[in-house]
This record gives C-alpha cells, structure tokens and sequence, in this order.
C-alpha cells in the first residue's frame, strides 16, 4: 500500500507543483512571436499615353494596361484602377505593398488605400518610368477606391456622350482624396491617362 501511495505522489506531485502552479514560471521564457508574412511588393504605373471613356468597360481597361505595359516590357498582369456603378476599383488589386517602377513607395498595403491614406510618393510615374507632369486620370472612385455614389463612370466607360460625366484623379498629388477624385468631367470632351496596378 505504501508503495502504491508513493508511486502517485511521485506521479502527480510534479503535475501539481508544475503544471497547475498559477505561479510557476516556465524557465525558458514565453515562446516566440509568430512573425507576420510580408505583403508581396506589386508594381503600377499611370499611362504616358490619354484615352477617350468609351474604351469597353473594365476589360478594355485592363487591355490598355496590358497593352501599355508590354510597350515598356514590363512583365506582369495588370489591370486598370476603375470603379464601375457595381465595382469598386479597391477590389480588383490584390493586398500588396505597391511602388512605382521607380522603387518608391505608395502605399504600404492596399488596406492604406481603403482606409484612405495618403500616398506616400505621387503616381506620375509611366509605364517608361518617366515622371509626368500633372495629369488626369480615369477613376470613377471615391476616396478609398469605392464607387462613387454619383455614377460617374461614363456609363460605365462605354460612353463619351455630352450627358455623361466621370470621376477623375490627378496623378501628381499625394492628397488622400485628389489622387482618386479630384473633379469630374465630360465624357465627350476630355481624354484622360489610366491607373494601371499590378495583379
């Protein structure tokens, strides 16, 4: 019996002592902190080259990316930065920590772009990485990369009719709000460059 008693004392009692103790420290320290994994490093540009709105819509947006960046020889998929009345333009890039293709950053995550920070570098770099003068640029967003709740899309970028008008940014300002909506203009009158992001 005795050795009975002593086998649970010796099984247990470190259980006790160690493992239920709320003031046992555990000597090796806490263990260590997950580290988060990077955000991929995506790429964008702005267009060298002004477009009329009627250009097909999100696809042929995106075909003007594509086809401006295989100008330059830049490898890649690329889709344009444009809100249509039921797309926002935040939700066609991935989550990414975007430079220019001069290596400058602009936004540390697209999360910065949602939550309507400024950019960190103007976006007038082309797809040559040539620094553009001011110039405007296609969005249909509100400030976030959102619809903008006036529809000014051009139809949808498929018009360039005088009743029509779409939302435009300026491509060398670092205001959280101008870069993505800094007026609106008449789609029959104006052309302007496109925000092309890396997918």
């Amino acid at each position: 019996m005795k050795r009975i008693t002593l086998f649970f004392v010796c099984l247990i009692g470190p259980l006790l002592i160690f493992g239920c103790n709320p003031y046992y420290i555990n000597p090796k320290g806490p263990g260590p902190t997950p580290t988060p994994t990077p955000l991929k490093v995506k790429r964008m540009f702005v267009t060298s080259l002004t477009f009329a709105p009627n250009f097909g819509g999100l696809v042929g947006g995106d075909a003007i990316c594509s086809a401006r960046a295989a100008a330059a020889t830049l490898q890649g998929n690329w889709v344009a930065f444009l809100s249509t009345s039921t797309v926002n333009a935040i939700s066609r890039i991935p989550n990414a920590h975007w430079v220019r293709l001069d290596g400058k950053t602009v936004f540390n995550s697209t999360s910065d772009i949602a939550n309507e920070l400024a950019p960190l570098a103007t976006l007038n770099l082309n797809e040559f990485g040539q620094l553009q003068t001011y110039q405007s640029v296609w969005t249909g967003s509100a400030p976030g990369g959102l619809i903008n709740t006036l529809g000014y899309t051009c139809q949808d970028w498929t018009s360039a009719a005088t009743n029509d008008l779409g939302i435009m940014g300026q491509d060398d300002s670092n205001n959280n709000q101008y870069w993505l909506d800094a007026s609106n203009n008449n789609c029959s009158f104006y052309n302007h460059c496109l925000y092309c992001f890396e997918k």
